[in-house]
């Protein structure tokens, strides 16, 4: 989780890589690389059955994916609407 794209300054707020591949049981972590980043699933955009999280800012997180499907996540303070709400992952 960066504040800035290494490979393009103009995107800010970004997690990379921004698409990955895993398979069913591996387990995702996510590095808060720069201050003030968080990792959090977006409502209503998790296969069904799949656990929720919400990890905590500046805090290493890491969670097992046992659901096939696409997850879609977002740094905590773009979904709540102090940035801006495209800057998030799958």
């Amino acid at each position: 989780m960066l504040n800035s794209a290494v490979d393009n300054a103009s995107h800010t707020n970004v997690f990379d890589p921004l698409i990955t591949d895993v398979d069913i049981g591996d387990t995702v972590t996510f590095v808060p690389t720069d201050e003030g980043h968080n990792s959090a699933s977006k409502r209503g955009i998790l296969p069904e059955g799949a656990e929720s999280w919400n990890g905590r800012m500046n805090i290493l997180f890491s969670i097992v994916l046992n659901v096939p499907g696409i997850y879609d996540y977002v740094f905590t303070a773009l979904r709540n609407g102090h940035g801006r709400p495209d800057r998030r992952g799958r």
